[in-house]
């Protein structure tokens, strides 16, 4: 398993301070996952991990040598409209899948409650 690191300073709305810094690796415009260790898969007698909750993805956005200041980017293509340029934009739907409904667990792995302080924080690679 990879080193775990945490939220040690909440910034404001938008930024926040992980202790994970240029001493352990850290470059700007990785990517970082918040997240709330969730419940093990077991099947069959194999455990697979656990189905750890989401709380958000992040970007390092400042690197310092003992920590970084993160932010969660949303990054979109806009296009203009004008008369030799339409307006476009892809749409992704979800599909539901032919599933035994009495095996479903209604597990969720998204985590809606507040990030703070202590928050475990892990690589994205």
């Amino acid at each position: 398993m990879s080193k775990l690191y945490k939220v040690i300073k909440l910034l404001s709305d938008n930024s926040l301070i992980v202790d994970y810094g240029k001493n352990d690796g850290a470059y700007e415009g990785e990517d970082l996952r918040i997240f709330t260790p969730g419940e093990e898969v077991v099947f069959q007698g194999t455990n697979y991990g656990t189905l750890d909750s989401i709380k958000a993805d992040i970007e390092i956005v400042s690197v310092f040598p003992n920590f970084s200041v993160c932010q969660k980017i949303n990054r979109k293509t806009v296009k203009s409209f004008n008369l030799s340029n339409y307006l476009t934009r892809e749409i992704e739907e979800v599909q539901k899948l032919n599933m035994n409904k009495e095996e479903i667990s209604d597990t969720s792995y998204r985590d809606r409650n507040p990030i703070k302080l202590g928050d475990l924080v892990k690589i994205l690679k």
